[in-house]
């Protein structure tokens, strides 16, 4: 992983990861996305520590 543009995350997998494990990936990033937009609405409390 790297950050090669401020605000940004690059994520270069090798070649020895399986697909499988590059979708977990994704998925992931994409749940922990969501519950990044919950904060941002208010529905999560900020300083909650779940």
């Amino acid at each position: 992983m790297g950050f090669p543009v401020a605000g940004t995350l690059m994520n270069e997998p090798t070649e020895s990861e399986s697909k499988v494990e590059i979708d977990r990936l994704i998925e992931a990033m994409i749940k922990i996305r969501a519950e990044i937009a919950r904060v941002e609405s208010g529905e999560w409390p900020v300083t909650a520590t779940h």
